[in-house]
């Protein structure tokens, strides 16, 4: 089987727009979608009863996350199907194996067989904050490479924000509990990704989202050398399925191809209050890739306490 590329990061961090830069290159094999089985199914796959149940589930899935390129040439002439997709992956799907490590395995042998493309090729596929799974991974795919994305916190807030009435609301989530969300889950990623990368210093590369849009052909140099591919302009244009790629920002007015617009913006995007937030429980994240905070400690650490105390209502249960 293909060595296989994760690219990962929490998400609104740039990790669709690296995979879309690597959408057309002659050297990889680049999966078009997000793989939404490692949580969208994994995470209740012990509840179903039955493979109908499972299968069903996995159908609904990818049919939504594949939707935009169905019908499109996936490089080699043959127009993606999500139907005859599905057949060969459940083909390869045992159902009594569930592990992040095995959804990946049953997906890559699905893709490789489905697209037809040589094996040669390192397969690459996308999908948000996995880096914590990584000893599975490692242990699955020995020469697993990760990417793992990283942005201020700040601005991936922000990118939330302008998409949370018309995207994430509608999942019943809350501003509050989104934010706790992305608070978790960029602790986890750091910690993992330190305890990870001096276990695996050759196979994980940590690249900033500021870096791929401001410094775009340096970036890319590091990532072709970390994937031991030669360098090629076409991955300095994003593409999917080799069509322009428009970006997936929820702006009204969409951001063409490669854009540093939303870079330390959050101060016209987001409240200051939920900034302070920010700045400090993840003060170690962001002293550590250098994004300068901007408000005093003491006003972060009281702007915390009001916070920590209104979302400690949600975990509360009377014992009295």
């Amino acid at each position: 089987m293909s060595d296989i590329i994760l690219i990962t990061g929490h998400r609104k961090s740039g990790t669709s727009l690296l995979q879309r830069m690597l959408d057309s290159s002659p050297y990889l094999n680049t999966t078009p979608f997000d793989l939404s089985l490692l949580y969208a199914y994994k995470i209740q796959s012990e509840s179903y009863t039955s493979i109908s149940e499972k299968k069903n589930r996995i159908e609904k899935i990818l049919k939504k996350v594949s939707n935009s390129v169905e019908g499109k040439d996936i490089g080699n002439g043959l127009l993606f199907s999500i139907e005859d997709f599905l057949k060969v992956l459940f083909d390869e799907f045992d159902f009594l194996k569930n592990t992040h490590a095995d959804i990946i395995s049953f997906f890559s042998r699905a893709w490789l067989s489905y697209s037809g493309i040589s094996e040669d090729r390192p397969l690459v596929i996308k999908e948000t904050s996995q880096v914590i799974f990584s000893d599975e991974y490692f242990e699955k795919f020995p020469t697993l490479k990760v990417i793992q994305i990283i942005r201020d916190p700040r601005d991936v807030w922000a990118s939330i924000v302008s998409g949370f009435d018309s995207y994430y609301s509608k999942f019943g989530d809350s501003r509050e509990n989104a934010l706790i969300n992305l608070i978790d889950k960029i602790s986890v990623d750091n910690i993992a990704l330190q305890e990870i990368s001096e276990l695996y210093p050759e196979n994980i590369l940590t690249i900033g989202f500021e870096e791929l849009v401001q410094s775009t052909k340096t970036t890319i140099r590091t990532i072709e050398e970390k994937l031991n591919i030669p360098h090629h302009e076409i991955h300095l244009r994003p593409t999917i399925m080799g069509s322009n790629y428009a970006g997936n920002s929820f702006e009204v007015k969409k951001l063409s191809g490669i854009s540093s617009k939303n870079c330390n913006n959050w101060s016209n995007r987001i409240p200051e209050n939920d900034a302070k937030v920010i700045e400090w429980r993840l003060s170690e994240f962001m002293e550590k890739y250098n994004y300068p905070r901007y408000f005093d400690n003491k006003v972060c650490r009281e702007a915390y306490s009001s916070f920590y105390e209104s979302y400690s209502k949600i975990f509360y249960r009377d014992s009295f």
